[in-house]
């Protein structure tokens, strides 16, 4: 299991409620809600990682995880979006990693005030853009399926709650073309029974074809580990998927449903999510320039 440190006064991410009861929400909600999502799934790998050496640290305006292995995308940072420092948080994140020998790779809310200054920081530090990951949104409340819209062939749905259906996710899961190693890593049973989260296997007759996973916290559902089985691909499935998802996080009394991607946007703005922000992603080697 994973250690979390934090120090006081950090923005409260975690405990946020929506309280707006307008069917157009704000989009400062939406964003904020997109935040709180995704620092809340960092930490829950970080507490839920099998494995030894792995870390949170929460600083004012910055979240430091890594899970104690080599590979940039399991040692990650991210800038609060209303952040300020923007120098002494890059030498905070690069000498963390650094001190680790791992390279990370760095999140920055691009429309926070301290964008530009963060990503010139991060620049004279070494690191380089490597990605651009957008925030997306959608209501759980609003219709975007008509009835003479449904699948042709319905798919049926399980919650990962045991031995069988964890390995099921995990067979679908090899899709992400990842070691099956670090699948069982990133993937493991103490993560869908964590409290809030939930796992989901979408199966056409008995064969597990798509699966995802959930995280609640306070009125948002995060929507994370999208993803459907090469052979069964093209087919719709991951739409039937992400439809029953929804409507799981409205029976959980979740205002908004969110979720981050860097390549599939169009597949969710077809089934109701909007983008309402983007995250410029940076990766460094662990050996950056202080300054």
């Amino acid at each position: 299991m994973g250690v979390l440190h934090s120090e006081p006064g950090l923005p409260a991410l975690y405990l946020l409620v929506l309280w707006s009861d307008s069917p157009e929400m704000r989009q400062h909600e939406l964003v904020k809600a997109v935040d709180t999502s995704l620092w809340a799934r960092e930490r829950l790998h970080v507490v839920c990682w099998p494995g030894q050496g792995a870390v949170a640290v929460e600083q004012s305006g910055l979240l430091l995880t890594t899970l104690g292995l080599p590979d940039p995308h399991l040692n990650a940072a991210f800038v609060s979006r209303d952040a300020l420092n923007a120098n002494p948080m890059v030498r905070s994140a690069c000498s963390f990693y650094h001190d680790r020998g791992h390279a990370f790779v760095l999140w920055v809310p691009e429309e926070s005030p301290a964008a530009a200054a963060v990503l010139r920081a991060s620049a004279a530090a070494g690191l380089t853009p490597v990605d651009v990951e957008v925030g997306m949104a959608r209501l759980v409340a609003e219709q975007t399926i008509d009835a003479a819209d449904r699948p042709a062939t319905p798919l049926g749905f399980r919650v990962v709650d045991d031995a069988v259906t964890h390995a099921d996710f995990l067979r679908v899961a090899r899709g992400f073309d990842l070691d099956p190693g670090l699948l069982t890593h990133l993937f493991p049973p103490a993560l869908f029974r964590a409290p809030g989260a939930q796992g989901l296997v979408a199966y056409r007759d008995r064969t597990p074809v798509a699966a995802c996973w959930l995280l609640r916290t306070g009125a948002v559902a995060g929507l994370y580990g999208v993803v459907t089985a090469a052979e069964h691909r093209g087919r719709g499935y991951a739409r039937q998927l992400l439809q029953h998802a929804v409507g799981l996080a409205g029976a959980w009394s979740c205002s908004v449903v969110v979720l981050q991607t860097a390549r599939a946007g169009s597949v969710f703005e077809r089934i109701g999510f909007r983008r309402v922000c983007r995250y410029t992603v940076l990766v460094g080697g662990g050996a950056e320039r202080q300054r």
